[in-house]
């Protein structure tokens, strides 16, 4: 077993539960209970769709840390795959660094995600 990738895989689960849990009460519910965003009144659909858009990007990195977790206890690992993970991880945590100046801390952990996934093959 890659305890690297296995430190990724579990960093993926924990930064999803943060995402989801910390995002619907700080974000996406405030959002959703203002009278004034004028589109929920238009397109009620509009909630939904936000809501699990959100949401549906912490599923998607739960079905990463799966495959990660898979890949860690393979003795040959298909670079490719985890490669693109780590792509992946590296342009997330740039754009949120860039986007938010370094105020908003999850670029650290995408980076290292990155980095375990990149020294774990």
């Amino acid at each position: 077993m890659s305890p690297l990738l296995m430190t990724a895989a579990i960093l993926l689960v924990a930064i999803g539960l943060a995402h989801s849990v910390l995002g619907e009460r700080f974000l996406i519910a405030p959002l959703l209970a203002d009278r004034n965003m004028k589109i929920f009144n238009k397109a009620p659909l509009a909630k939904n769709i936000l809501r699990f858009a959100w949401h549906i990007t912490t599923v998607a990195w739960w079905g990463m840390a799966v495959a990660v977790w898979d890949l860690s206890g393979k003795t040959a690992v298909n670079s490719l795959t985890v490669y693109g993970f780590v792509a992946a991880f590296v342009v997330t945590g740039v754009m949120i660094l860039a986007w938010t100046r370094g105020k908003h801390v999850a670029w650290i952990v995408f980076f290292a995600i990155a980095g375990c996934l990149w020294a774990g093959v």
